[in-house]
């Protein structure tokens, strides 16, 4: 049995129909849901939030992957949305397009301090209650660690996140 099966790239209104018409992918995979080979369907997106939403609200889906970090938070309301319709949000490319944390900047580690800035998108992910599992790429063996520290510090993220993202967010408006 495969526990999720994603529908990948519904990156614009043609996959969308493509995939969820009379005889599209999802009447094809539900029947693979209703034999039990399949759990959970889900779709993974780079697409814009109009669509997205169109695809959540065709209530077939189960849950949806996309972006969604403190450097790009426009899927918000399509998060919320989710919430709506139960499904499960989970978070793709947290360090890599969140930023390119895995190589980031001395000016970010100084605006992240005492955390570094993969733990601070982490726990950022983390605190909207909305997302329920980030995709934690790696670069090179140490981000890992990173990624567990993140996990270490979940309780304690408002001691850390609102001071850190006023910061950041201080600095992007003087530059």
């Amino acid at each position: 049995k495969i526990d999720l099966l994603a529908i990948h790239g519904i990156n614009t209104s043609e996959h969308l129909n493509q995939s969820v018409r009379n005889g599209g992918c999802i009447d094809i995979v539900r029947d693979w849901q209703k034999r039990n080979l399949i759990g959970h369907i889900g779709f993974s997106t780079h697409g814009e939030p109009s669509l997205i939403a169109k695809a959540i609200s065709t209530n077939l889906f189960d849950y949806v992957n996309l972006h969604w970090y403190f450097i790009n938070q426009v899927n918000s309301r399509v998060i919320s949305l989710a919430r709506k319709y139960d499904l499960g949000v989970f978070v793709i490319s947290p360090t890599d397009k969140g930023g390119h944390l895995h190589s980031p900047s001395i000016k970010m580690m100084e605006l992240c301090k005492p955390l570094h800035p993969i733990v601070f998108n982490d726990l950022f992910c983390f605190r909207n209650k909305n997302i329920h599992t980030i995709s934690v790429g790696v670069s090179k063996e140490t981000d890992f660690d990173l990624h567990l520290e993140a996990v270490s510090l979940l309780s304690e993220s408002d001691v850390y996140i609102p001071k850190i993202q006023s910061r950041l967010e201080k600095e992007s408006i003087n530059n």
